[in-house]
């Protein structure tokens, strides 16, 4: 068989389109890209971390807040935002009372919950990620 090579076509050759820190891990190699990029994914609920004073008492009609430590698979801080977190302040006994609450990204794998809970009682706290 007989190929010719037709000139009009032009081969363009791009740079590595992978972003810091993604390029330098891998041209490092794969193995480190796969270590490195967990942080970097999703939260996984069950291994978040709920921190602060406010998380086990809070105060009739007075704001306050608690922090959620966002968690890869592994139970790796995430280093990054952009997770979804639900919470819900549910009351144990006047069902009629509802709880707002706001959650803030701080963009570093923290969140912040602001709430107020209008009336003195027990209260059931829920925080889910997507589902989990």
């Amino acid at each position: 068989e007989i190929c010719l090579l037709d000139e009009s076509v032009t081969i363009e050759l791009q740079n590595n389109p992978l972003k810091e820190p993604y390029q330098t891990w891998y041209s490092r190699g794969t193995s480190v890209m796969f270590e490195e990029l967990p942080p970097k994914l999703h939260a996984y609920g069950p291994k978040c971390v709920c921190k602060g004073e406010h998380l086990l008492k809070s105060f009739k009609m007075k704001g306050v807040d608690f922090m959620i430590q966002a968690k890869d698979y592994n139970g790796r801080n995430r280093l990054t935002g952009g997770d979804s977190f639900e919470v819900a302040i549910l009351p144990m006994e006047d069902q009629a009372v509802t709880v707002d609450s706001f959650v803030k990204d701080n963009k570093d794998g923290t969140y912040i919950v602001y709430y107020n809970c209008p009336k003195s009682g027990l209260y059931k706290l829920q925080i889910s990620s997507e589902g989990l």
